[in-house]
């Protein structure tokens, strides 16, 4: 493999991950942070709208929008 270690079980053999992609999806604030400060002390939600362009995005764009799709609210 790649050098890397896994959790082990209860009889000490590493538990390897059931994926085999790992996706990192940065959204930067540019402007509001004032309203995410405000949404963390009330507790309550805000929408974060993110544009996503599929001719400079890697190639994996429909399967990242379906794991939101199926993500909890």
């Amino acid at each position: 493999m790649c050098g890397m270690t896994y959790p082990e079980d209860e009889n000490g053999v590493e538990i390897e991950p059931e994926y085999r992609t790992h996706w990192c999806f940065a959204n930067y604030l540019l402007d509001g942070h004032h309203k995410l400060v405000a949404s963390l002390e009330s507790g309550k939600p805000i929408t974060v709208l993110s544009f996503i362009n599929r001719d400079y995005s890697w190639k994996l764009v429909d399967e990242l929008i379906a794991q939101y799709k199926r993500a909890p609210n």
